[in-house]
């Protein structure tokens, strides 16, 4: 069942955010690093909206050199706040929140006068509350995975403050009906509730299926990291490479778990027929999305009680016209066009089988099961629909904050 909230609300005002002038800022984009590999999809949101004045406040960079459209501020220059960066991990773990980066943040907001502030991720809305307090300034805070599912498990200081950001933030936003249903559990108020689906650049993946064969091409993106189950998809594997000896498995991306993996492979005799390609830019995992048949994600709820949002990857494969195999894990049902793909979390077995199905599926049925998934995505998840989409969101944000 769709969410009961998705997008803005109707206002009764109509203060439409304009390109600012050089005095300041229309939106200012508040997170702790910008921009991990695995979170790309902000990177497309902020893309999306270029027709806006935005800039990005954060404390700690990665992949400089690889979103140029939008400028950043970061204290990373600040001895004192090098020093905090650079032990970043540490003292998250051990105060939960990055205090030189909480001053560093209110005095840069006063300074370049953004009109809105945008957090991603709960522990950045922490961080922007208090600088949208000081400012007097709208405050939109996105939830997407981590930060939904186990603020129990977070540092005491998101623990502490997600009341605070609950009762004074503007708006809240999450990525589907099982988030907003686990961000009301926890407190957030669901009437300033709003889900925002992620959006893909559909330019990046035109809709081009490959013809299945006796080899099918199978692959997973992602951090290799329990929750994402790819231990789950190489046992799953070897059962389909007994079915279909030509089949092969492309593993793309790194973490932690890539060494077990690796034996796992070898333990199953499966050398031949996966290859661990590492973590690789976008463009190159587009490229070998397009050399593949058929996407796989079993993600699961992890031992330490982490879960996924909603892949991005899964609205890519479908995007591009893949087959894709998956869990009922969370949002997933939600952004996978077909309901007999997925299977319950850490159901070999079962994820062996619906493996199996979509590598020897008829034309006739893999048509209509890859059709669909595009549609999905392009009703759905059009990076400009989600940009539009945000602008209203901005709007309605303004509007709370002045009659509050």
């Amino acid at each position: 069942m769709p969410p009961t909230s998705i997008g803005p609300r109707a206002t009764s005002r109509n203060r439409s955010l304009r390109p600012a002038t050089s005095a300041g800022f229309d939106v200012g984009h508040v997170l702790w690093t910008f921009l991990p590999r695995s979170e790309t999809f902000i990177a497309t949101q902020l893309a999306a909206q270029r027709e806006l004045s935005q800039i990005v406040l954060c404390l700690r960079r990665e992949n400089v050199d690889s979103h140029t459209f939008v400028p950043v501020a970061s204290p990373s220059l600040s001895r004192s706040v090098a020093v905090l960066s650079a032990a970043y991990d540490a003292a998250a773990a051990l105060s939960g929140f990055p205090l030189s980066y909480d001053r560093w943040l209110r005095r840069t907001v006063r300074g370049r006068r953004p009109r809105l502030l945008h957090a991603h991720f709960g522990w950045a809305g922490t961080s922007a509350l208090l600088a949208a307090n000081d400012a007097r300034l709208p405050l939109i805070t996105a939830f997407h995975g981590l930060d939904v599912y186990t603020p129990s498990l977070s540092p005491a200081h998101w623990r502490r403050s997600y009341p605070q950001l609950f009762a004074d933030g503007t708006l809240f936003t999450c990525v589907g009906p099982g988030a907003m249903a686990q961000l009301t559990s926890i407190g957030c108020p669901p009437s300033r509730l709003r889900v925002v689906p992620v959006g893909l650049d559909l330019d990046h993946f035109p809709f081009a299926p490959r013809e299945l064969s006796s080899s099918p091409s199978i692959i997973q993106v992602g951090r290799m990291i329990p929750k994402k189950g790819f231990d789950l998809t190489v046992r799953a594997f070897s059962s389909v490479q007994r079915e279909l000896p030509g089949a092969h498995l492309s593993l793309v991306g790194d973490g932690p778990e890539r060494p077990a993996l690796e034996r796992l492979v070898r333990e199953y005799d499966l050398d031949r027929h996966v290859k661990f390609f590492g973590a690789l830019p976008p463009q190159r995992v587009r490229e070998l999305v397009k050399e593949s048949h058929v996407g796989i994600q079993p993600s699961r709820t992890a031992p330490d009680g982490d879960r996924e949002g909603s892949p991005t990857v899964l609205l890519e494969f479908q995007a591009a016209g893949l087959d894709v195999v998956a869990t009922r894990h969370t949002d997933i049902p939600w952004i996978v066009a077909n309901a007999t793909s997925l299977v319950d979390e850490n159901d070999v077995e079962a994820l062996a089988t619906a493996l199996l199905t979509a590598c020897t599926a008829t034309q006739s049925v893999r048509s209509a099961r890859l059709a669909a998934g595009r549609a999905l995505v392009d009703h759905r998840h059009d990076a400009t629909k989600i940009a539009g989409l945000l602008r209203d969101l901005y709007n309605e944000a303004m509007d709370c904050a002045s009659s509050r």
